[in-house]
């Protein structure tokens, strides 16, 4: 993404930023610090695919622990 992003729902600029998200599989959860193009004020969120690669591997990694559990 090369320039920054406007909210999808107030039409303001957002922030590069990294925020603490949830990620939950089958009774198992854990928390990550994922990066992405965040605006305060409407709580929306824009990720680009290099941002989406954390939560892909921490979805991954939960899938794998639920297999052995």
């Amino acid at each position: 993404m090369s320039k920054t992003p406007d909210c999808p729902e107030t039409g303001k600029p957002m922030a590069r930023d990294t925020r603490p998200m949830e990620i939950s599989y089958k009774g198992q959860s854990t928390t990550i610090d994922m990066p992405g193009w965040y605006r305060h004020e409407s709580g929306q969120s824009i990720h680009t695919p290099e941002d989406l690669k954390i939560s892909d591997a921490a979805l991954k990694d939960l899938r794998l622990k639920s297999k052995i559990s």
